[in-house]
């Protein structure tokens, strides 16, 4: 019997399938979004919530809206069809809250992890650790269900909701499965409440959901200031997790320069980091 070669790794589809609202899912593909455009890599962005639109508002040049696959069946496998033929390298699906079911029901029992895997689409799932019954839970199902035929990407990041000790995650089933299975961590800075509630009032004064990037040159020196040390962690932590996010690290055009606190403050203090660290 003719042995059969696997295809090759062409693209990585990144989604966050746990059914927790506030635990940050669209500022974690924010982060990935910013982190592509900084290093040059092709990417494509869906987003799946027909309510908030989050991240389309955000990214509306490069957004698809696709609701249909978070409310049907066949717009589910619909929207893989089209993951499928997308060209980018890196595809990033927004879900609503609350879509686990739907999510795992679509990979698992409809066969949309051979028909990725059939188009050479590798499935990055992030996990955020919220000290929160329902994250938890859902998490506990989305691991259960996807295992090793995932990859995992934990995501420690500025989403309202607090979250479980490193200590305690780690100690913890969910913290040992996600290492059996060899889950990178994303570790970014937490956004104070003030620089929140400027944020949201930028957003208010555009009349639609702005990229930090964007928002940081309408609120205060300390709240830009803050988005800049978030943006300057992301880029690191996603450049050095760029295996769970793209096939081939040599798509990374342009690598981050590492700055230290003291570096940050300095350049904060003269102007900000500006977009181009």
């Amino acid at each position: 019997m003719s042995k059969v070669t696997p295809p090759t790794i062409k693209a990585h589809l990144i989604l966050a399938p746990q059914s927790a609202g506030r635990i940050g899912k669209s500022t974690a593909a924010e982060g990935i979004i910013t982190w592509a455009t900084f290093a040059g890599i092709g990417f494509a962005v869906l987003d799946l919530d027909a309510e908030h639109k989050t991240i389309s508002q955000r990214f509306p040049d490069s957004s698809t809206l696709f609701p249909e696959a978070a409310a049907s069946d066949d717009g589910f496998i619909e929207m893989l069809a089209a993951v499928c033929e997308a060209p980018a390298p890196l595809i990033v699906a927004d879900f609503p809250a609350q879509a686990t079911e739907h999510i795992l029901r679509q990979l698992i029992e409809r066969g949309g992890l051979e028909m990725l895997a059939a188009a050479g689409i590798v499935v990055t799932c992030l996990i955020f650790p919220a000290d929160d019954t329902a994250a938890r839970q859902s998490a506990v199902k989305c691991v259960s269900a996807l295992g090793d035929r995932v990859k995992w990407l934990v995501v420690r990041q500025p989403g309202p909701k607090p979250l479980i000790e490193p200590e305690a995650w780690a100690a913890s089933g969910l913290g040992k499965k996600f290492k059996e299975y060899g889950a990178g961590e994303l570790n970014w800075p937490r956004l104070s409440t003030s620089t929140r509630e400027a944020y949201e009032e930028a957003c208010k004064a555009a009349g639609r959901w702005l990229p930090f990037d964007q928002a940081r040159e309408n609120v205060p020196f300390v709240s830009a200031f803050e988005f800049d040390l978030w943006r300057n962690q992301v880029l690191c932590d996603c450049e050095d997790h760029a295996d769970f996010l793209i096939p081939d690290s040599s798509l990374i055009q342009k690598r981050t320069v590492r700055q230290k606190a003291p570096d940050l403050v300095s350049k904060a203090s003269t102007g900000g980091l500006g977009l181009d660290l």
